[in-house]
């Protein structure tokens, strides 16, 4: 009965190693942190710090320490700080007032990146995106509408951490 068991268990290990992504689904034990964080500028403001062609996207910590030197010269407002922990491929959500931040991550084998399946909700208003972050950047998700203030726009950015 020991071999048995020995021998199902070796062959359960040999087809999580071999089907990708399933040893981080099922077996990672280490905590994802998830923060999402959302600040918003002024629409007249927005072409003064970043010009149009300006790339969010190649450029997101940069882009979040300028709106956050902005919220500290009181030029931009943050709306909101949102985190939560969770483990490779659980779901999770962090909810404050009409803001909401639902993830569900699956860390890479090598514990280096995360496949982030990501919503982020803000009264309504919504992006909903899949990206692959690398342990510890900054991504811009999107923007949006500020819900309260149309003439402003609400800049996503997502972090996480390992």
């Amino acid at each position: 009965m020991t071999i048995k068991l020995a021998i199902i268990t070796a062959i359960s290990s040999a087809i999580l190693l071999t089907i990708p992504g399933a040893y981080a689904q099922s077996s990672s034990g280490s905590d994802v942190i998830v923060r999402a964080t959302i600040v918003s500028l002024p629409n007249a403001a927005t072409l003064r710090h970043f010009p149009a062609s300006y790339d969010f996207q190649s450029n997101a910590a940069e882009a979040l320490a300028t709106l956050e030197k902005l919220v500290k010269e009181n030029k931009a407002t943050s709306v909101g700080n949102l985190a939560v922990t969770t483990k490779s491929g659980q779901r999770a959500v962090s909810e404050s007032g009409k803001m909401i931040l639902e993830v569900e991550p699956i860390v890479s084998p090598d514990q280096k990146a995360v496949d982030l399946n990501v919503v982020v909700t803000e009264d309504g208003h919504r992006v909903v995106t899949s990206v692959l972050i690398p342990e510890g950047e900054v991504k811009f998700l999107g923007s949006i509408q500020n819900p309260k203030n149309h003439s402003a726009t609400d800049y996503i950015f997502i972090q996480v951490s390992l």
